[in-house]
């Protein structure tokens, strides 16, 4: 089996622009209607270990934090309210991480706890309710509870090969930065999504020498995708380009393999059924001078 994996300056299932970097390549009817979608949710003792490990770890800095077993509602509303109370303090040795956690776990447990069991549970969505498995990932309170998210498709030609699409570089949630890292280590072949309206960003640079550190710069090829609408010349696209290039060298990458397209325009020129303002937009980019790159 092949692994993939996406990650990026703005790599969200949200983002559809981005979103289609990964699926292009094999949908050309965007309809969800012959993909189905497995959910594994982690075991109820797993929950517990993960959940009594982070609130140990700051409970070792903060003799105040109050403890909780999530079972108990009671538990559970006063550590929350002791978590929303504290200040936010610059995140120097992954309390960030443990905090993030213990809230996800704390919000969401009363929705989670009828899919949770002493073993792994796995929940499947088909056809017209495939895509029910984004309301369990667009929101960290319901993701911290899943172990892994599938999404198959029965016709896909690239059978034994998986692509996961990673949080971006600037959420919010330290957690991900870790998830990201630990599933890129585990990856044959890395896709790193650089707007070219936003280029590199400092959460980019953080995350793109850990990667570098960890041995991955071989196995990362870069796509920077072009909005259409922010550069209305070729020349503002080479000047574009050679900043990301020139930040890509100071992170580790001197001689960086890249290629250059509009993912949303791919994707408008592949589905087979426009809605009118995607066939608007479409026509607007035929003559526009950057869009040749993106055919």
């Amino acid at each position: 089996e092949i692994s993939a994996c996406l990650v990026g300056s703005e790599m969200c299932i949200r983002d559809s622009c981005i979103y289609c970097v990964c699926w292009h390549f094999f949908i050309l009817d965007t309809s969800f209607r012959n993909l189905m979608n497995n959910l594994r949710f982690k075991s109820k003792s797993l929950l517990d270990r993960q959940f009594q490990a982070a609130l140990a770890f700051l409970q070792s800095s903060d003799s105040s934090l109050p403890s909780c077993e999530l079972d108990h509602a009671s538990e559970r509303q006063s550590l929350l309210h002791w978590l929303d109370e504290q200040p936010v303090a610059e995140d120097t040795s992954h309390f960030g991480e443990e905090r993030a956690f213990l809230r996800a776990c704390l919000v969401g447990y009363s929705e989670a706890i009828g899919y949770l069991n002493n073993s792994t549970q796995v929940r499947t969505w088909s056809g017209e309710e495939s895509c029910h498995h984004q309301a369990w990932v667009e929101q960290d309170s319901r993701a911290v509870f899943l172990e892994d998210l599938l999404l198959e498709d029965p016709g896909w030609t690239w059978q034994g090969t998986e692509i996961a699409d990673c949080q971006g570089s600037d959420s919010p949630n330290p957690l991900h930065l870790v998830q990201v890292q630990e599933y890129a280590s585990r990856s044959n072949l890395l896709i790193y999504v650089i707007s070219s309206r936003i280029g590199i960003r400092q959460a980019d640079v953080r995350l793109l020498r850990n990667l570098h550190q960890l041995g991955l710069a071989d196995q990362i090829i870069f796509v920077i995708n072009l909005d259409l609408n922010e550069h209305e010349e070729q020349a503002d696209v080479d000047r574009i380009t050679e900043h990301i290039l020139r930040d890509l060298r100071r992170c580790g990458w001197q001689q960086p393999h890249y290629f250059m397209f509009s993912a949303l325009h791919l994707l408008l020129q592949r589905k087979l059924e426009l809605k009118a303002r995607e066939q608007q937009q479409l026509e607007f980019w035929q003559d526009h001078p950057v869009s040749q790159m993106s055919a």
